[in-house]
């Protein structure tokens, strides 16, 4: 295996220092790539926050209010406390009461980070004058319960709005049988006939449908659905990614064919982004119509500079087994991963494959396969020799405790976000100078380099030349294989 000299004799503080800016300046450069779902394509889940507090009055902690937020429910008990969990980050309103108290509302901000305290206060309702009622009241919307503020309240005598809370008191009312009636904003209007009892306060819910009578018809919803491939043909786990706005966003992954469908879309104008290691990124806007909607994708191999570059070069083989069968002859792979430049496809019937779409220049054809040792070999196109063939055998692995990353088709990728990039080195770095304890996958991924200059793919251990092999790699200069 080459390794650059330029790297030889670095201290690891000044690499690290290195590979980190790096990093840094690569995750400005490029869009981030999305968590990838396992289950069908939907929004990208929001960070929840947790909210705890007390609702007091003039005696202290008062027991037996209704704290609501949304549509969450609490009942407060012994001191007035309260707590809600998994409420979604931002903006929340908090409404707080009980029967004979003045309703009390707090607008907070959730945050994922940490809970947030809320302390209400419940002032009671003034006691009604001699030979006189009171009402006291709450209008909500059906259903909901949501509070209908600013709707007009009135007795036939006196008239008052709700409050923000929904809330209403109609002082001084006369004994008797009253008809409370309730006008919403939107011209809705409730009627409520209750039995006014001189001294006390009366207490009233009044639900209504709202601020309008009209239903919402629910916004139209499409879908998206295509297949992305490159000049090799089908590409399979490449990161599909649709934004609309800076806050919806929708991912999903192709699977085997290249194929992918995302549900539940809005209409209208979207941003397509599709992402695959050894490819460059493909973006493309779309206009959604509702229901079905198709778009395929190609993506174009990076040239070792990273750049964008197809041509028409192509190199094909059989990758072979150094076992013979029972005529003698080598016993053929299937299903052997071959990759060129990040390319990677995979040996098929009789071990037969074939890379296409490549432009000029030298290439080395990496093969691996579990239980078999990984090995190469390096191929030269030019406008002479467009179309070259590589017959590759690999030699079985004498013992078990030989290192094996074969089978695995995302070796190099050490913080599995599925692309080989300077954030691999980067946690390589940090696993090879003992800052993190990588696991045994990440561990058998980050593992690209053997410890001396000429030895064997793969030493078992993670080391700061296996962080140098990556970061050359994510530069373009050499390939994660030797």
């Amino acid at each position: 295996m080459n390794h650059s000299t330029k790297f030889r004799g670095l201290p690891a503080a000044l690499l690290g220092a290195a590979l980190l800016s790096a990093a840094s300046a690569q995750a400005q450069s490029r869009p981030p790539l999305p968590e990838t779902p396992e289950t069908p394509a939907r929004p990208t889940a929001r960070a929840t926050g947790s909210l705890t507090g007390v609702v007091k009055s003039g005696e202290g902690g008062l027991k037996d209010a209704i704290v609501r937020v949304g549509s969450n429910l609490f009942t407060t008990g012994d001191g007035g406390a309260f707590s809600f969990e998994g409420i979604r980050a931002g903006n929340a309103v908090v409404f707080a009461h009980k029967k004979g108290y003045r309703s009390a509302v707090q607008r907070v901000q959730v945050s994922a980070e940490a809970p947030v305290n809320v302390e209400l206060t419940l002032n009671q309702v003034p006691a009604p004058n001699k030979g006189k009622g009171t009402v006291h009241g709450r209008v909500v919307t059906e259903g909901s319960g949501d509070p209908v503020a600013d709707a007009t309240v009135t007795d036939g005598t006196a008239t008052v709005k709700t409050d923000e809370t929904g809330e209403f008191v109609l002082e001084n009312v006369g004994t008797g049988e009253t008809e409370v009636v309730v006008t919403t904003p939107g011209g809705e209007t409730e009627k409520e006939t209750i039995e006014v009892v001189p001294d006390v306060i009366t207490e009233v819910g009044v639900e209504t449908d709202g601020e309008t009578e009209t239903t919402s018809e629910p916004a139209p919803a499409a879908s998206l659905s295509g297949t992305v491939t490159s000049s090799a043909g089908p590409v399979a786990k490449a990161i599909v990614r649709v934004s609309a706005g800076e806050d919806l966003v929708w991912v999903a992954k192709t699977d085997d064919q290249g194929k992918f469908t995302l549900e539940g879309l809005p209409v209208g104008a979207v941003k397509v982004v599709v992402l695959k290691g050894g490819f460059q990124s493909a973006e493309q806007e779309a206009t959604l119509v509702e229901n079905a909607n198709t778009l395929d994708v190609t993506l174009v191999v990076r040239d070792p500079k990273g750049h964008g570059s197809a041509g028409t070069g192509s190199i094909s083989g059989v990758v072979y087994s150094d076992e013979l069968d029972e005529s003698g002859n080598p016993k053929t792979v299937d299903g052997a991963v071959v990759m060129v430049r990040g390319v990677r496809v995979f040996s098929g019937p009789e071990g037969r494959y074939e890379l296409t779409g490549l432009p000029t220049g030298k290439f080395n054809v990496q093969v691996w396969m579990s239980g078999f040792r990984h090995t190469h070999k390096k191929i030269t196109l030019d406008s002479a020799n467009p179309a070259a063939t590589a017959d590759i055998t690999l030699s079985k692995r004498v013992s078990a405790d030989e290192p094996d990353n074969g089978g695995d088709e995302n070796v190099g990728d050490a913080d599995s976000d599925g692309t080989v990039s300077v954030t691999d080195a980067v946690t390589t770095l940090r696993a090879a100078l003992g800052l993190t304890q990588p696991t045994k996958i990440g561990k058998a991924r980050a593992d690209v380099a053997p410890s001396k200059p000429r030895g064997a793919f793969g030493d078992g251990e993670i080391n700061i030349q296996d962080a140098i092999k990556l970061l050359r790699n994510a530069a373009g200069l050499e390939p994660v294989f030797p």
